[in-house]
């Protein structure tokens, strides 16, 4: 994939997501995609956000969902051994299924979106309810 993507002239800050074009498409052939296949890359990526794409932002925004996640957290002397690291995972999960299936949504609006469904966790939901945390479904046209 990097020799391929520095032949196609991939901008450094799209070769991630060019990995991952890459990859999709080497396991959907069978093998190592050619030319032809991959003309229309960045088409593609525009049309789809990729994983590597979400993932950063939402690892360049996780202050903005700080307060949701302590509010969700309880006080410090009821929380868990982990509690964080797993709300912390589950938030990760959800932000990766919105940003990869909501492609006509900003990234940024998906994260209101996300600390705004932490909030009503934390409002509707007991502290010692950490470990059965639920995030509402999403809708997706």
């Amino acid at each position: 994939a990097d020799v391929t993507a520095e032949r196609l002239a991939v901008p450094e800050g799209e070769r991630q997501a060019f990995k991952e074009y890459y990859s999709t498409l080497r396991e959907k052939f069978g093998g190592a995609p050619d030319d032809q296949k991959l003309k229309g890359w960045k088409k593609d990526l525009q049309q789809a956000r990729s994983e590597a794409e979400v993932r950063a932002h939402f690892a360049g925004n996780c202050a903005l969902l700080q307060l949701a996640v302590d509010a969700v957290l309880g006080p410090a002397s009821e929380r868990g051994e982990g509690a964080e690291d797993r709300i912390w995972r589950l938030l990760h999960q959800r932000f990766v299924f919105l940003g990869v299936y909501a492609p006509d949504t900003s990234l940024d609006d998906l994260l209101g979106r996300l600390r705004v469904e932490a909030e009503g966790i934390a409002a509707n939901a007991p502290s010692a309810a950490v470990g059965g945390l639920r995030l509402a479904p999403g809708v997706f046209d």
